[in-house]
């Protein structure tokens, strides 16, 4: 592997295309600003882009559920907002399923990059709704990522995951991080999470060949990488208010 690569990554923006009010600690003291919206977003990643010329940027899921537009129209007003963005790829996060399956699968078609969720299957048929990983080369490094969505839909909206199966990580992850590895030549695994942090602590631990975990879902706002053995892992907040 020779090469550079920058790894841009957002979790549970909740439908947040706007700015908005977001509470910080100053000095020992809370204070609130107007952050995030996609419009300044989208500026940070072009000049991320710009300076570093290999870049992914990656969307750890919920992100076309939660305010009035996207309540209004089954998410479709995030989708091009989304495509302007430029994200690369995603995994589906549990607010994904709010509107059910079949809304779920008109807003992928309408996305101009892949879903991907290694832990997300047919109830009937046993096969991958969406790929389970896939491969990019940029700048020099051939990336492997795998996708894991939360497995919690059935126990939270069961109405939501109707005809879904959703198998424990630790049964499939194995398998995708040993295929990317071994079968398609990846340089670095990175695993694109909907799990939680503490979830996706637990499993740097327990999954062998993970180099990163973009993780999301539990809305922790981590400042650097926390590191468990050779495995980086780093999560954004939530509500678009930070990268």
């Amino acid at each position: 592997m020779t090469g550079t690569l920058t790894l841009i990554q957002q979790n549970d923006t909740h439908a947040q295309l706007e700015l908005h009010w977001e509470h910080f600690w100053h000095a020992g003291q809370a204070e609130y600003r107007r952050v995030g919206g996609l419009a300044r977003a989208a500026t940070v990643v072009r000049a991320i882009r710009e300076e570093t010329g290999a870049a992914l940027l990656i969307d750890c899921g919920d992100a076309i559920h939660g305010t009035l537009p996207a309540m209004r129209t089954e998410g479709q007003a995030e989708v091009p907002a989304l495509n302007a963005l430029g994200v690369d790829l995603m995994t589906p996060g549990n607010w994904e399923y709010g509107f059910g399956p079949a809304a779920l699968h008109a807003r992928v078609a309408e996305m101009n990059f892949p879903m991907i969720a290694c832990n997300l299957q047919d109830a009937l048929s046993g096969e991958h709704v969406f790929e389970p990983s896939l491969v990019r080369e940029v700048g020099g490094v051939r990336v492997g990522f795998v996708g894991l969505t939360s497995p919690i839909i059935p126990k939270m909206s069961p109405r939501f995951a109707s005809g879904l199966r959703f198998p424990d990580p630790l049964e499939t992850l194995p398998r995708c991080v040993a295929k990317l590895r071994h079968q398609e030549g990846a340089d670095l695994v990175v695993l694109v999470s909907h799990l939680g942090f503490a979830q996706d602590v637990a499993l740097a631990h327990a999954v062998g060949g993970l180099d990163v975990i973009l993780s999301g879902h539990t809305h922790n706002r981590l400042e650097r990488p926390v590191q468990v053995g050779r495995t980086l892992i780093i999560q954004s907040g939530f509500s678009g208010s930070f990268l």
